[in-house]
């Protein structure tokens, strides 16, 4: 159950006041008991807080908080980070915006973008990931009509789709994170806050004191030790006044101010220039019966593009599974999530998830190009994106012209309301390709990770970038979605990749660290860095660096003079962060490579 103003204040806010958080202690609550309590901070037109500028102090009946970690956004990251520092026996608060945790996997709708060696070796992920995939099987074995064949099979993709290795519905992804969760919420170690949005922040002298969340019931104050930006946008950064960049840098040479990389020859900086974000439908068919149609007024706008589907004369959508043509795709089963063919009963179909091409949204932002927060732009672009999606929908239902010349449409396709969490089959949250990026220590560009990248500026280098402060790694092509700034895009194939920790501490702040695809990387390396086995591997990273300073009483940033110790940590509680040097030298030129 998500915390909120009135579940703390019932569960006995006096007992709890002034509890010291420490060590397997609880969360500690408490209350502002007079308004001569610390000002309550205001934003400043940069987005960071200032004490001098601030409000009357908090509200006598303000919930504050106080855990050992605060991690704002409860996406595959946040989760992640939650995890790790709750099994080594910290309190944790926990926040999400949507009633949902698990981003990317769960109220976004993706199925997770993967590599094969997950399945084949074990490697390029953490040991909680890897056990996170084995559990969403087993509640498809234990809850579902199988076959007596899918249920024999050791790498069941109850989807059984094209694009993915393990496609399975957002509920059942939510479950599992939820049950993860669960024990540690009941003894009081997790406070999680759904519905949650940040407001404000409270730093001072590079520390962030205090951060303030806003929820259906009223507002909480969060006062923690450290704190993990983990949003889906990166939007402590702003609010903390941390360093940060916004859509694509300038190019060029590194002497002359740009990033030096293959791909990057843009003359200026372009904050406009950011991925494209998707709004996903969850969509069944039943041949025989109608389903209800699907209408948007901003049809017109958008219709030029859905009708680009197919230009290439081999990809198709056919959800009646009669395709069968050779050396093509069918986007029907591209990110399909339940295989009616997998289960005994006649009247559990199909379900796939709409995320392709023709609904990615790029005509409004969902970050303002100076980076500064904006929930009116963010609820525009969702907006907007969301009748894109619906069109799209539309478009399959009653104008697409089936390959085989036969008809137009399938009208038996319908909305899946409950599959993504909502009362409509839209996703609840729009899928983030792109963060705002932490500027840190170090950032990691196109020629750490390309493999034309590489042996262009490391001609005798056969992998990419090894770093000694490794936290993790990853592999996936490197796929920049096109944009009208540049309607292109890119898809360059790489080298498995190494997440250095640098890359996890923006500049100027003591207490916060990165956790999701807001760590320090170019505009151009993000597009690898995004994916959900990556961030899920930044935010246990983020977490176990937490849970190993505060044991060690340093701070983060120290954590370089007690390497060995830390990595020796790290390797304990399954972090694979080297890949073998046989596939270290291997091209990733797809997922599935």
């Amino acid at each position: 159950m998500g915390m909120t103003r009135r579940s703390v204040l019932g569960a006995g806010v006096a007992g709890l006041a002034g509890v010291a958080v420490g060590a397997g202690v609880a969360v500690g609550v408490s209350r502002a008991t007079s308004a001569s309590a610390e000002a309550d901070p205001t934003p400043t037109p940069t987005g960071r807080t200032s004490p001098k500028a601030a409000s009357p102090g908090p509200s006598p009946t303000t919930p504050i908080l106080q855990p050992d970690v605060l991690i704002a956004g409860a996406g595959v990251g946040g989760v992640a980070a939650a995890l790790a520092l709750l099994r080594a026996h910290r309190s944790v608060v926990l926040t999400e915006p949507t009633t949902w945790v698990g981003g990317q996997l769960t109220s976004q709708g993706v199925p997770p973008d993967e590599h094969s060696w997950i399945e084949q070796e074990g490697l390029g992920a953490t040991r909680s990931y890897l056990e996170l995939r084995e559990a969403v099987r087993a509640h498809v074995r234990r809850t579902y009509p199988l076959t007596d064949a899918a249920r024999r099979s050791q790498r069941l993709d109850p989807g059984k789709a094209w694009t993915a290795l393990l496609c399975a519905e957002p509920a059942i992804w939510h479950a599992e994170l939820r049950a993860a969760l669960a024990p540690y919420e009941a003894s009081d170690r997790l406070r999680l806050l759904t519905q949650a949005t940040p407001v404000s922040a409270l730093v001072r002298r590079g520390v962030v004191q205090a951060v303030r969340f806003r929820t259906p019931d009223g507002d909480v104050r969060v006062q923690p030790r450290y704190v993990i930006d983990a949003t889906e946008l990166g939007e402590l950064l702003p609010m903390t006044g941390a360093p940060f960049a916004v859509g694509r840098e300038k190019g060029g040479p590194r002497s002359g101010g740009g990033t030096g990389e293959l791909h990057n020859d843009q003359t200026f900086a372009d904050p406009t220039c950011q991925q494209p974000f998707t709004v996903v439908a969850a969509l069944g068919y039943t041949p025989n019966r109608p389903g209800t149609p699907v209408t948007t007024p901003f049809y017109d706008d958008f219709v030029a593009g859905y009708r680009k589907f197919g230009a290439d004369g081999r990809d198709v959508f056919d959800p009646s599974r009669s395709w069968a043509w050779k050396d093509g795709r069918n986007f029907w089963e591209y990110r399909r999530v339940r295989y009616q063919g997998y289960v005994r009963d006649p009247f559990l179909g199909d379900i796939t998830l709409l995320n392709q091409a023709e609904n990615d949204h790029a005509d409004r932002l969902l970050i303002r190009p100076d980076g500064r927060l904006d929930s009116l732009a963010f609820r525009l672009g969702f907006a907007r994106g969301t009748e894109q999606t619906r069109g799209l929908v539309r478009y399959f239902q009653r104008d697409y012209q089936h390959a085989d010349g036969t008809g137009r449409g399938w009208p038996g396709i319908h909305l899946l309301p409950g599959v993504l969490g909502t009362s409509t089959g839209i996703a609840a949250h729009p899928y983030v390709r792109e963060s705002r990026r932490a500027k840190t220590a170090l950032a990691i560009t196109e020629d750490d990770i390309g493999v034309a990248a590489r042996e262009r500026s490391h001609p005798t280098a056969r992998t990419g970038t090894r770093y000694t402060d490794s936290v993790g790694t990853g592999a996936g092509p490197l796929d920049v979605h096109p944009t009208k700034a540049h309607p292109i895009g890119l898809f360059e194939a790489t080298y498995p990749f190494e997440i250095p920790f640098r890359a996890l501490l923006p500049r100027g702040l003591h207490n916060l660290l990165a956790g999701a695809k807001n760590i320090g990387t170019t505009y151009l390396a993000n597009g690898s860095y995004r994916y959900h086995p990556v961030e899920w591997s930044v935010g246990e990273a983020a977490g176990h660096a937490l849970a190993f300073a505060l044991r060690e009483n340093v701070e983060p940033r120290a954590l370089s003079g007690r390497w060995t110790a830390f990595a020796r940590y790290l390797d304990a509680n399954g972090v694979h962060r080297h890949w073998p040097e046989d596939l270290a030298r291997q091209r990733v030129n797809s997922f599935h490579s």
